[in-house]
């Protein structure tokens, strides 16, 4: 017996505008960066961000203690970064005809 080929359901992105899009990567593109200099900062072992780093991350809704070492703000600005991120969204598919019923025990020894 050959195995039955699995169907996916087929996914699509987020619909928007080439102005919404452009943003969206700006977004990302800048937090990145911030990104960039934080980890820099972590690996030298520098305990504080400078608020130039906060008043940035604050223009993006994100706000940190300024107590907070860079590896704790790193942490909040990857959780934040996933609403510039596109999701995914399901297709739905039409389905044709019948679809036929996967066998059963009872059908498969009958069958026999």
């Amino acid at each position: 017996m050959s195995p039955r080929p699995r169907s996916l359901t087929p996914i699509t992105w987020e619909n928007e505008t080439r102005t919404q899009r452009a943003s969206r990567r700006d977004r990302l593109l800048v937090l990145d960066q911030v990104l960039t200099v934080l980890e820099e900062m972590n690996l030298r072992g520098e305990s504080a961000v400078p608020a130039a780093i906060h008043r940035i991350l604050r223009r993006y809704g994100i706000e940190c203690p300024e107590e907070d070492p860079p590896a704790a703000v790193i942490d909040r600005v990857l959780n934040e970064q996933g609403d510039y991120l596109l999701h995914p969204v399901a297709v739905r598919q039409k389905v044709r005809g019948h679809r036929p019923q996967p066998p059963t025990t009872s059908r498969l020894l009958a069958a026999r």
